[in-house]
């Protein structure tokens, strides 16, 4: 199963974001499935200038670009692990929003630590 990763990435301090990327990314590969991680998702392949909207750290494309790549991959997938702070982002609420709208399994860090520990969680191998 193919479980995308959802943690806060704008104003994070990057070893943070990174160490939850990380920890999230062990959890759902513990779990016998496929991580995708936004931070590895290109952005949305076009010809021309990017949409209007904010320019995205690396400067080559902005943030429309990104979150458009990041929703393709996201559709793509069977669950959602979101991770702590993630209500404190927009694009993790936008991605959480998407989600249960199209029906993935949507799991949150609290409740795949207690999978880890033996309860039942939402993304194990089926």
């Amino acid at each position: 199963m193919r479980v995308y990763v959802a943690a806060p990435i704008a104003g994070i301090d990057p070893a943070k974001r990174d160490a939850a990327f990380a920890a999230g990314a062990q959890a759902v590969v513990a779990a016998d499935n496929d991580p995708v991680l936004p931070m590895e998702v290109p952005p949305w392949p076009h010809e021309g200038p990017c949409p209007e909207g904010a320019l995205s750290a690396e400067g080559f494309h902005n943030v429309p670009c990104h979150v458009r790549g990041e929703m393709s991959a996201l559709i793509q997938c069977d669950a959602l692990l979101l991770m702590p702070g993630w209500q404190d982002s927009k694009g993790c609420m936008l991605e959480a929003s998407v989600a249960y709208e199209i029906g993935l399994s949507v799991t949150e860090w609290a409740d795949s630590a207690r999978e880890r520990q033996g309860s039942e969680g939402s993304f194990e191998s089926e």
